[in-house]
């Protein structure tokens, strides 16, 4: 009788756990619930951009932009490499994207696609299905 009770309550405690979703990628769809300016991948920010502690720096005429913290411990530096996101409201643009958390000892640079996927309220996202990651940025 209490291997009984103790199978019960081991199966009960096994299928009343929440369990996390097995996929922990991000897609394009999913993406653009996000809303604040800064670098996504995996369901959260590497760099969230907070008007209270952040700076940005948009040199039109290198086509960069830069979020970064006060302290520039963390930062994301966007070149475009052709378009601006404001001149192609549609399509795709190559960056040179440099990007730098706590989290990381090293700033991780890579030059990849992004896909615009949609641009409205000052703020285009910004996707690359390669490296599973978004960006938002402001089309200025």
């Amino acid at each position: 009788m209490v291997r009984i009770i103790c199978l019960l309550a081991t199966l009960f405690l096994v299928f009343s756990c929440n369990r996390m979703p097995e996929n922990r990628e991000l897609n394009a769809e999913s993406f653009m619930k996000y809303k604040d300016y800064g670098l996504v991948k995996g369901h959260k920010y590497l760099f969230k951009y907070n008007a209270a502690m952040c700076q940005t720096v948009n040199n039109k005429g290198r086509n960069l932009l830069r979020m970064q913290s006060d302290d520039q411990s963390s930062y994301v530096n966007v070149v475009f490499l052709q378009n601006t996101p404001r001149e192609a409201q549609s399509g795709t643009v190559g960056v040179i994207l440099t990007y730098k958390t706590d989290e990381l000892s090293e700033p991780v640079d890579v030059t990849v696609d992004m896909k615009i996927l949609k641009s409205e309220q000052m703020k285009v996202w910004l996707w690359s299905k390669e490296m599973n990651m978004g960006l938002i940025v402001s089309p200025k």
